[in-house]
């Protein structure tokens, strides 16, 4: 899977020599084909589907507006987290000028940022799957009377 999107962004990349406006539309075109792929590792690892299977639900259930939707929603959020972390950034520089814990403090901020963003890109992708994941419906009421008892 990754080797496909490399390879897509490396002639995207090729391409600028040619033309930018071309470069750029690839470019687009390679992220919105990558948001298309992003339920395959959910499906396989989560949903027990295999690796035929999880490609057919991937594209199923995330159709080129999806697509682009979700690039839009990851665009804004890439913006936003760039952003955060040029404050967060600054901060942290302002620490390292303290002698020996200043540099432990960013390291540690830097780790904090990083296992957060991780951890909030993997619930994301999850939540996505279990959006589109087909839920049974005849276990729900037996569940909730369960729980009203």
């Amino acid at each position: 899977l990754n080797i496909i999107v490399y390879a897509l962004f490396f002639i995207a990349v090729i391409t600028a020599n040619f033309s930018g406006i071309l470069a750029f539309l690839l470019f687009m075109f390679v992220l919105t084909l990558s948001m298309r792929f992003i339920l395959i590792l959910p499906a396989y690892l989560i949903g027990n589907y295999d690796l035929k299977s999880s490609f057919a639900f991937s594209f199923h259930h995330i159709t080129w507006i999806r697509a682009l939707k979700l690039l839009g929603i990851c665009l804004i959020g890439v913006f936003a987290v760039i952003g955060v972390s040029l404050l967060i950034g600054l901060i942290s520089g302002l620490l390292s000028f303290i002698p020996y814990i200043g540099t432990l403090m960013q390291m540690a901020i830097n780790i904090l940022i990083g296992s957060f963003m991780m951890a909030f890109i993997v619930s994301a992708v999850i939540g996505l799957y279990y959006r589109y994941a087909n839920v049974s419906t005849n276990d729900s009421p037996d569940l909730i009377n369960e729980l009203k008892e």
